[in-house]
């Protein structure tokens, strides 16, 4: 039987297991959990409003790097490397002030050349050139279709999109229709999704981690983000 979830008394009425809080038993490898985040330019017009056209831009970049086990992310990283257990991308807009975020579960071992990876994919997607790794077409229709699925299944009902307008309304950006959001999918175009990778890129040296791990490897992570790719497997 597992033995008893410490953190059944104080955090919960019933079991619930909190990771990375036990000592490592024998036969198990450690592992980190990863939040890095790099602030990007404001999403605002000159006026003041929200640039949606440019929010939609991370959203699609979003979809390309992380949705599906065929994204850049799950792929280079975890399927032909075998280096994380998950990786994923999110793109958060809080009032005028905008940040990308990626999200990884992996051994300690394997971090610096996930990340190194990672970040590739995002250097080569900023270089908008497809001989050199840039957006296609195939991942550009892919990604918007994906994208409004996702819009599609979070306002499919009065409850989802009472969350999205409240969320909306409470970061103090304008409130679309789900139709008013599709639109703008479609009016985003490569050059776009390209502008948005080179926003992240040109920041990197701004980022900031919060990871759970065994011991610090911050540093190690951190140049990782910022060197030249490692080899990955033929």
């Amino acid at each position: 039987a597992p033995p008893t979830p410490r953190s059944a008394a104080r955090w919960s009425t019933a079991p619930a297991w909190l990771p990375h809080v036990r000592p490592t038993a024998p036969g198990e490898s450690a592992m980190v959990t990863l939040n890095a985040g790099v602030p990007v330019p404001t999403m605002t017009n000159a006026d003041g409003t929200l640039d949606r056209r440019r929010i939609a831009a991370f959203k699609i970049l979003d979809m390309v790097l992380s949705a599906g086990m065929s994204s850049r992310l799950m792929y280079n990283v975890r399927e032909r490397n075998g280096l994380v257990y998950h990786i994923s991308s999110q793109s958060e807009v809080l009032g005028d002030a905008a940040f990308f975020r990626l999200v990884s579960w992996m051994n300690p071992a394997n971090g610096p050349k996930a990340l190194d990876i990672a970040f590739d994919q995002l250097r080569k997607l900023a270089s908008g050139d497809e001989a050199k790794g840039g957006l296609t077409d195939h991942e550009m229709s892919k990604a918007v279709a994906q994208a409004g699925r996702r819009i599609a299944d979070s306002t499919g009902n009065a409850v989802n999109r009472g969350k999205v307008y409240a969320a909306r309304w409470a970061t103090g950006r304008e409130l679309e229709t789900p139709a008013q959001m599709l639109q703008e999918l479609d009016s985003v175009t490569k050059a776009d999704v390209r502008d948005a990778a080179r926003d992240v890129v040109a920041n990197l040296d701004r980022a900031r981690m919060v990871f759970v791990a065994p011991h610090d490897i911050g540093r190690s992570l951190r140049s990782a983000m910022l060197s030249a790719p490692q080899q990955e497997v033929a």
